[in-house]
């Protein structure tokens, strides 16, 4: 097995070619009325798609703060957004903005950030799948949870 198909959860992975690839980092400067702005970003050096690294798609390497992090933001949006919701169904009747405010609230609090959790959870079940493939064995949540040092 060549270097770049064995599996390796903290290197960077190529979603398009299916292993562990160089990649080069890109930054892009980005200027505007609003000042400079510069995205960093790795790439794939063989197909230029993104590069990630599998750990930084896996729920459990966040450990329970992250996940308690991500639990708790959805209870405060959802507590945030019933009062607007309220609001909503007693104005729809005479202003159908209402409507389009509390959709758009719950579009940019809700179902962004859920899809995102959605798009790294598959993210990484690629990668497992790969990497199972090759002889990886998923280590419990606890080992793989980020450890500050």
């Amino acid at each position: 097995m060549t270097d770049s198909q064995k599996p390796d959860y903290h290197k960077p992975w190529c979603w398009q070619c299916q292993e562990h690839t160089h990649f080069k980092t890109i930054t892009r400067t980005h200027h505007d009325e609003h000042g400079t702005r510069r995205r960093t970003q790795n790439v794939c050096s063989m197909c230029g798609k993104s590069v990630f690294r599998p750990a930084a798609v896996d729920f459990a390497y966040y450990g329970k703060v992250g996940g308690r992090c991500v639990w708790v933001y959805f209870v405060i949006a959802v507590i945030c957004i019933l009062p607007l919701v309220f609001w909503s169904i007693d104005n729809l009747a005479e202003d159908a903005r209402a409507l389009l405010v509390v959709g758009s609230v719950v579009v940019v609090f809700l179902i962004i950030p859920w899809a995102m959790l959605g798009w790294a959870s598959r993210k990484y079940a690629i990668w497992k799948t790969w990497a199972e493939e090759r002889g990886w064995q998923e280590p419990p949540k606890e080992k793989r949870a980020w450890v500050p040092r």
